[in-house]
């Protein structure tokens, strides 16, 4: 009788804690679609256009603790938490982050590109490194939210590891990117991002002939993944046309 009540016991605490996390998990997803992002531009947005497999674009645009609303930052060097000790704080695994992809929300696309400071005898001096840019592609923002208990590494010099999968018409998941590599890791630092925090990033949106079920793939040897969501591409996107090479 005490073995059926221990065991009774057990399954009620452990469904307890399986429901809290869960809740957890859908109250962050809840509080990102409710966060009101700060955009200071009006440049006209466009979709992307792309005939083969790109490299993947995404950077930081906030690191922090979810708040009612958030200024996006565009350029990525523009964005703190970073360490040049690569090996203070481990990658993440499938359970430690949460993807989400707000579908709701459009957002230029963050960028790593030089903006040159006015030029002038009156310009006002503007420190290149921090100059803001938004970005001319549509985009959806991006919420990473570290849910693993401790500080994890989340990127290298300016750019994420995430990439777009896309289905192909036989139903199976193919990347439509591929990931920026740095020919050379000298001077670089990493992006941290602590526990209980999140960071946004920007997706690009795509303009194509093939309208088909998308997703976010976060590189690592225990890859985790976004919600799925819907979006046109060229059916190309999945080539690489450096396969065509002899």
């Amino acid at each position: 009788m005490k073995n059926s009540i221990y065991l009774g016991l057990f399954f009620t605490w452990s469904c307890g804690w399986q429901a809290s996390k869960t809740m957890d998990v859908i109250t962050f997803q809840d509080q990102f679609e409710k966060v009101v992002l700060v955009d200071t531009f009006d440049n006209k947005l466009q979709l992307d256009t792309a005939s083969f497999i790109t490299e993947a674009e995404f950077h930081p645009m906030y690191i922090g603790k979810i708040r009612d609303s958030i200024a996006l930052k565009y350029r990525s060097r523009a964005t703190k938490n970073r360490t040049l000790h690569w090996e203070e704080n481990r990658r993440p695994n499938s359970t430690d982050v949460e993807i989400f992809v707000d579908t709701t929300k459009r957002i230029g696309s963050a960028t790593n590109i030089f903006i040159p400071p006015p030029s002038g005898p009156n310009a006002p001096r503007i420190d290149q490194t921090l100059r803001d840019h938004r970005g001319k592609i549509s985009s959806y923002p991006v919420m990473l939210a570290n849910h693993s208990g401790e500080t994890l590494k989340i990127g290298i010099g300016e750019y994420l590891p995430l990439l777009i999968e896309a289905k192909d018409s036989l139903g199976n998941w193919k990347p439509i990117q591929e990931a920026y590599r740095y020919h050379c890791g000298t001077g670089l630092t990493c992006f941290y991002l602590p526990a209980e925090e999140i960071l946004i990033t920007s997706c690009k949106r795509y303009r194509g002939d093939y309208r088909t079920k998308m997703r976010l793939v976060l590189e690592s040897e225990d890859p985790a993944y976004s919600n799925e969501f819907y979006g046109a591409i060229n059916y190309q996107q999945f080539e690489d046309p450096k396969s065509n090479y002899y």
